[in-house]
């Protein structure tokens, strides 16, 4: 399943985001600032290790999609 989340950056954006995808969902956090979201997307895999996370950052319209 892929899921978009808009404003994925925000601390409930990006818990949800890492707890879709640590049970396997194809997860895209979007914000205003698509590197910002890719940071998040790093920082929280790094945070994370043992997870196969399929996290990953762009904008809200990519995420809108």
């Amino acid at each position: 399943m892929r899921i978009g989340i808009l404003g994925g950056t925000g601390p409930a954006g990006s818990a949800l985001g890492l707890r879709l995808a640590s049970i396997g969902c194809d997860v895209l956090l979007g914000s205003r600032d698509s590197q910002r979201a890719v940071g998040i997307c790093t920082e929280l895999a790094r945070k994370w290790p043992d997870f196969k996370l399929n996290l990953n950052g762009g904008d809200n319209d990519a995420a809108a999609d």
